[in-house]
């Protein structure tokens, strides 16, 4: 169970991966769009934000048993104000515990990683044919690219989406 309305400093970064970056800047692209943008205006972000987002997604992976934890509650709220430290500090290990065995999250992380690589590469290799001049070959390697790089972008999205949103309750 999450609970929607607190949120962690992981939900935010899943819902920015997946909003702000996936669904706003790659996603929504066809590949007609791409060869627009690549002979005409080109695409500042692929040149300068893309590559940090996969990192995000990667520390986001490397991070997901804590950032989804109730544990972090413990120091958010009330009741616990005049816990001391040490009680403070075995609720926190029990209920991050309880959360680990009943969420399972641990089990996203290799396939979080996995897709953010993956979609990184095609990222790499999308860049690659970004540098090379406007013809008409070079626009099918292009659009050829940018198959790879919807693929793994709709992969990594279709993960994300499967990530709490909130903190989870065990």
């Amino acid at each position: 169970m999450t609970i929607p309305g607190i949120i962690s400093n992981s939900d935010i970064v899943r819902a920015r991966l997946k909003h702000s970056w996936l669904e706003n800047q790659l996603l929504n692209k066809t590949s007609q769009e791409v060869v627009y943008l690549w002979a005409e205006t080109g695409w500042p972000a692929l040149e300068n934000e893309f590559s940090e987002r996969v990192k995000d997604t990667l520390n986001l992976a490397d991070d997901l048993e804590n950032g989804f934890s109730p544990a972090q509650l413990v120091d958010r709220l009330a009741p616990f104000a005049k816990v001391d430290q040490e009680a403070k500090e075995l609720i926190k290990q029990a209920v991050h515990e309880a959360y680990l065995e009943s969420s399972k999250i641990s089990d996203f992380r290799m396939p979080l990683r996995e897709d953010a690589m993956a979609l990184g590469e095609a990222l790499d290799e999308l860049h690659k044919a970004w540098q090379l001049p406007v013809t008409e070959g070079h626009e099918q390697i292009l659009r050829s690219v940018w198959q790879k790089v919807s693929i793994k972008a709709k992969a990594l999205h279709t993960i994300l989406e499967r990530l709490p949103k909130g903190v989870v309750l065990p």
